[in-house]
């Protein structure tokens, strides 16, 4: 309780919070481990889900951050929507997800922005058609580019908050683009 937290020592709770809403990707990177996973792949119960986020809103005013994704594609999460809302019905802050972007489509950028997530990023690599194709294998960088112009546009016209970020891993094949990025 709210009572019983106020005695307690909040350096021993996380300031920032990972939670792995699904096990799963539709993309191959180069850098990615996706293809030695042996954990079951799929989607968090939403009972479990209830339980982080109850014991979370217990040190809510520690945490700097709340990432709803760890190694998979948070967008293959069909309550994802959800979870961002329970989140913020909860008070956490600066809830969000990294994404390769291409799972969008026009209703669901807008179902997400109507959840209100802090920020999103979407990991794009490259600017270049064939060294991101390379990088991020299976993904059309055609399909991702769209995708991140549709949700600046309607995040834009919805009036939104969502702070969208584009990032960039350097590795081998993207050496020397980031000035460019």
């Amino acid at each position: 309780s709210g009572a019983e937290m106020s005695s307690v020592n909040y350096k021993f709770f996380p300031e920032t919070m990972n939670i792995e809403t699904v096990l799963g990707c539709n993309a191959r990177c180069i850098m990615c481990s996706v293809g030695t996973w042996e954990r079951k792949h799929g989607m968090m119960d939403p009972d479990i889900f209830t339980t982080i986020v109850d014991q979370m809103a217990d040190f809510k005013d520690h945490l700097k951050s709340v990432a709803l994704f760890l190694d998979g594609e948070p967008l293959i999460d069909k309550f994802l929507e959800d979870r961002i809302g329970e989140c913020r019905s909860k008070d956490i802050p600066q809830v969000g997800f990294t994404t390769n972007g291409s799972l969008f489509n026009p209703s669901r950028i807008k179902s997400i922005l109507d959840a209100e997530p802090d920020w999103i990023v979407f990991s794009l690599d490259s600017l270049d058609k064939e060294t991101y194709e390379r990088i991020r294998v299976r993904l059309k960088f055609e399909r991702v580019q769209e995708n991140v112009h549709e949700m600046i546009r309607l995040r834009n016209k919805l009036g939104k908050r969502t702070r969208i970020i584009a990032r960039l891993i350097e590795q081998d094949y993207n050496r020397g683009q980031f000035p460019e990025f």
